[in-house]
């Protein structure tokens, strides 16, 4: 059966205001995780094996330190599974998670799993670059909880072949993307779609889209096309230095 995966970021207010639209308020992840509940909220390590109904994965980007404050006592109260995946270089941040915090959501069983050292896009680093950025992470965090990490998110969706290829030699085995839609039962563990769960979405739209909803999904996947088209036109410098001011506007209204 096919499966939904949501990215999440952190709740309430964001860190950096070009993430105002992913970020959903506790009352929206309250409503969100009702509704989830009376689905199939599967474990990442279970996201491939069959289920009698469509399935659906929670994620969690970045690493904010709200995802243990106000998603993680949400997500206890009906057990549910998550995965955080990480910035490694942000542990410790004001904000952000740091070593004891990542450790506390670990045992509260939440995956860990990475999402670069820096941030920064992958498919723009050179090779060496990239592979510290990507073995880096994973050995930081692993020294952090003491298991393995072998899932990553790309930061920003950014990846492609070269990515791909030096990740799975950094050790990981599942790679998470940004591009939106369901999986279905022959997925790609080095491409999962994942769909972004936005500030003042519906939920009758969540709802659709854990149910992998097919005109849910192509709505997003129409979105995603578009900006594509934009990124490459522009450029990834220019494309996120323009979208990062008109957010930090909207924050400030």
């Amino acid at each position: 059966m096919p499966a939904a995966v949501l990215m999440y970021h952190g709740v309430e207010r964001p860190l950096d205001p070009a993430n105002l639209r992913y970020t959903v308020s506790e009352a929206e992840l309250r409503e969100h995780v009702g509704v989830l509940a009376r689905g199939d909220v599967l474990a990442p390590a279970d996201l491939h094996r069959a289920t009698s109904r469509n399935g659906v994965v929670l994620t969690f980007d970045d690493g904010e330190a709200s995802v243990l404050s106000l998603a993680a006592p949400i997500l206890a109260e009906r057990e549910l599974p998550a995965i955080l995946f990480m910035t490694s270089g942000f542990l410790g941040q004001s904000g952000y998670l740091d070593a004891a915090g990542l450790r506390e959501l670990d045992d509260l069983g939440f995956t860990v799993g990475a999402h670069g050292a820096t941030h920064r896009f992958l498919n723009t680093l050179p090779i060496r670059e990239l592979d510290e950025e990507l073995a880096g992470a994973r050995k930081k965090l692993e020294d952090v909880v003491g298991r393995p990490v072998t899932d990553l998110s790309l930061p920003g969706g950014r990846g492609g072949r070269a990515v791909t290829e030096r990740a799975r030699a950094a050790g990981y085995d599942t790679i998470y993307t940004s591009i939106p839609g369901w999986n279905g039962p022959r997925m790609d563990r080095l491409a999962i779609r994942r769909t972004a769960v936005r500030r003042g979405m519906s939920l009758e739209l969540v709802q659709r889209l854990m149910r992998c909803d097919p005109v849910a999904h192509a709505r997003d996947v129409a979105k995603m096309s578009s900006r594509g088209l934009i990124r490459k036109l522009v450029g990834e410098d220019r494309y996120h230095r323009f979208t990062s001011l008109i957010f930090s506007a909207l924050e400030r209204r």
